[in-house]
């Protein structure tokens, strides 16, 4: 796809997404995935599965067998996935808030098929934010905004056995929603489990301002990563697919993705090979120059901050 012909948001869309994503911790893009491209992924994900399959143990209970299909770091599996890191409206909402110093954190899609050997649960996984859990927060409680993550729906996702994710709104700003799981096994690893008083233990609230986040596919969201979500257990007769793009700050290590790229670049563009983490000096994670800023340069605003550096159509 040529850049003049990407979809893009107008900066009043970008604006609400912005408002949203700061009032509620998320927000659902007003833009939908390519047919064409929401096909080829697709396609791709059919065909990985059906490869699985085939070394499954027991081939004629296959679909039994494994529930949950998933795979990080695919950026490099097929050119569908390097266009969707490459989402114009996810990389504009990215430079609005890091500007132009980020680059990609983590990339991964799942498949949930209906698993029909366990009981009709309701949670697959509880609830939990995202952190990071052992970074400074806030004085008043609230865990700063560290990395942005994109979700796609590869499936549709509209009813309630379909495994979707809950959220409750507003919660990365609540101090009682901090960036840390709540007390228990998850925070043995600090030798700590005692992070809420008993005061802000009363006040955990995971009913109020809950709501699901449910539609077709290739609906796309971006998430704050301290809002508090729960995953909903598949049952649904039909696959639930999805796939997370997450994007950092250039000074913070990627999750799961080697940092400096080890790979052969030299089939990249320039922007995809500064996300996904080309050799460069330090000063080029932390703080950039004009020689950098101009990489994402293009997803900024139309009003042109960069000192005439912007590129595009």
């Amino acid at each position: 796809m040529k850049q003049c012909d990407e979809i893009s948001l107008n900066d009043e869309q970008r604006d609400q997404c912005l408002t949203e994503l700061s009032e509620d911790g998320f927000s659902v893009l007003p833009v939908t995935l390519p047919e064409e491209l929401l096909d080829r992924i697709v396609h791709y994900i059919d065909t990985y599965i059906d490869r699985v399959r085939n070394y499954e143990p027991n081939l004629a209970s296959s679909s039994e067998a494994r529930y949950v299909y998933m795979r990080d770091t695919m950026v490099e599996d097929d050119p569908a996935w390097r266009e969707l890191m490459m989402f114009k409206p996810a990389l504009q909402l990215c430079h609005d808030v890091f500007g132009p110093m980020f680059h990609l954190s983590q990339d991964m899609w799942r498949v949930y098929y209906a698993d029909p050997r366990v009981p009709r649960q309701s949670v697959l996984e509880g609830w939990h934010s995202d952190g990071p859990r052992v970074l400074p927060i806030l004085e008043d409680g609230r865990c700063p905004l560290y990395f942005l993550r994109f979700g796609y729906l590869l499936a549709d996702a509209t009813e309630d056995d379909d495994g979707t994710v809950e959220y409750i709104r507003g919660s990365h700003k609540k101090p009682c929603f901090d960036a840390r799981a709540l007390p228990g096994q998850r925070n043995r690893r600090l030798g700590n489990d005692t992070f809420y008083t008993p005061e802000e233990q009363s006040q955990l609230d995971f009913e109020t301002d809950r709501i699901a986040l449910r539609g077709k596919a290739g609906t796309v969201f971006v998430l704050h990563n301290a809002v508090w979500h729960r995953t909903l257990a598949h049952h649904a007769n039909r696959a639930r697919a999805i796939s997370y793009f997450q994007y950092s700050l250039t000074m913070l290590r990627p999750l799961r993705r080697q940092t400096p790229y080890a790979g052969d670049m030299s089939h990249l563009s320039s922007e995809e090979r500064w996300l996904l983490g080309e050799p460069r000096p330090g000063e080029s994670w932390i703080e950039g120059g004009p020689h950098d800023w101009i990489r994402m340069g293009r997803f900024g605003r139309d009003i042109d901050s960069l000192g005439g550096l912007r590129q595009g159509c």
